[in-house]
């Protein structure tokens, strides 16, 4: 098995400083041009990647994000990018990034008014989401996304956030917050470092009560919902009995901002050093040989936090194997929800 989806960085600069990421502070040696950024993904695309999740870090701090845009109109329908909407960039770039022909853009909303974090980062990242999406979705764009991650701060108010955002005709995709067990991984902190973000043991079993709901809430169609609904149920049950989510299956080629190979988006590099142009045909690296490397990191990965966390982008790549996996390829792709894959799954 080789990778199917892809998970890309364009630019680690952000100017918002969110207590739980740490993404900002790893730099490679350079960004890539816009030319070379769709040189990459046509080379990932011959390898059989059908889907590019593009986390940014921050699509507008980029250093032609126009540019990139363009370079992206190739890809549509086959990817999602990140921004969180910061003061002064957005104004400079963003009409001039959707009359460019942007396809997807997603944001990072935690909170909503009246339920604050206390994290000014992560709550003016919501205000100005909020608003943003909004108005990207007056102005056009195909396809716009709430990125949620979950954490203590807004566990049980969650349904009330997404009443809103699909309100707003707003897809939402969730991720529980995670936090390193041996502090190796440059996405997030260290687990001592989290504890202001992650589920209290004496609200683990509300926390679970709290994600079954959404869970069935998710399945009966309440939502414009991106994950499925186990994604909600195994999330509960592994923080309640304290087990940790660990990928098992290489289904994401991870690519830093300058080029070179990841084992995964939220931990470091491989043992080996590659970049993605060495993957072009007749070039010395194969998909084979990445795998190869990808597994062997991941062997030495602890997993994604001692509780319930799991990034839901490789849960859900694992998820669709175990049915039509075309479907959960649009999943990706168009937002085919993730109720829709589930009930695909008891038809069989």
């Amino acid at each position: 098995m080789t990778p199917r989806y892809s998970c890309l960085f364009v630019s680690r600069m952000c100017p918002r400083s969110c207590g739980y990421c740490l993404s900002k502070d790893i730099r490679g040696e350079k960004t890539l041009s816009p030319e070379q950024w769709g040189e990459a993904l046509h080379i990932l695309e011959g390898h059989g990647i059908v889907f590019h999740c593009i986390i940014g870090n921050e699509l507008l701090s980029y250093s032609d994000p126009v540019g990139l845009v363009k370079a992206l109109k190739p890809f549509h329908e086959r990817y999602a990018i990140y921004s969180t909407f910061p003061p002064g960039w957005t104004e400079k770039y963003l009409n001039d990034c959707i009359d460019a022909g942007l396809y997807n853009i997603s944001a990072g909303i935690d909170v909503f008014p009246g339920l604050l974090t206390g994290d000014r980062h992560v709550d003016r990242k919501s205000e100005s989401s909020l608003y943003w999406l909004k108005y990207c979705k007056e102005r056009g764009v195909p396809d716009v996304h709430a990125a949620v991650t979950i954490h203590r701060h807004n566990y049980g108010q969650l349904d009330k956030l997404f009443d809103l955002c699909s309100e707003m005709g707003l897809w939402i995709g969730v991720s529980m917050v995670v936090a390193s067990a041996d502090g190796k991984h440059d996405f997030y902190h260290p687990t001592d470092q989290m504890q202001d973000w992650l589920i209290p043991e004496s609200e683990r079993q509300q926390f679970h009560d709290v994600m079954y709901y959404l869970a069935e809430e998710t399945r009966k169609g309440r939502w414009m919902m991106q994950e499925p609904p186990s994604y909600f149920e195994g999330v509960a049950d592994r923080e309640l009995t304290g087990q940790t989510w660990h990928c098992s299956l290489p289904l994401i080629i991870n690519v830093e901002e300058d080029g070179s190979l990841r084992s995964c988006n939220y931990r470091g590099g491989l043992s080996e050093k590659w970049s993605v142009f060495d993957l072009r045909p007749g070039g010395a690296l194969t998909m084979d040989k990445y795998v190869s490397l990808q597994q062997e990191a991941t062997s030495a990965c602890p997993g994604c936090s001692s509780g319930g966390g799991a990034w839901s982008y490789w849960m859900m790549a694992e998820e669709w194997q175990k049915g039509d996996v075309a479907l959960g390829d649009r999943n990706f792709q168009v937002h085919l929800p993730g109720y829709e894959f589930e009930k695909s799954l008891r038809r069989k």
